[in-house]
């Protein structure tokens, strides 16, 4: 059995995870985006509905992604820690 992906990221914003994800991706790590709540049937309730949008990469990559994801936070805003 394959191993489960592990989550590294979750907003509720669709550009916000597109733009993690195209992050990890340059960096060489895979990413999935999984719809939870209402953002799972986006044609039924709209785009703007609640819910979340969860980012999961391989168990393997888990850590370098953090490592890449809290870089980008330092870099963006150098109080937040």
């Amino acid at each position: 059995m394959a191993e489960e992906w592990v989550e590294v990221y979750r907003t509720s914003e669709h550009l916000d995870a597109e733009f993690v994800k195209g992050l990890l991706t340059t960096s060489g790590i895979p990413v999935v985006i999984e719809a939870k709540g209402f953002k799972a049937m986006p044609y039924i309730f709209g785009t703007s509905g609640s819910g979340e949008l969860v980012l999961k990469v391989p168990p393997d990559q888990a850590d370098l992604a953090l490592e890449i994801l809290e870089a980008k936070v330092e870099e963006s805003d150098p109080d937040q820690v």
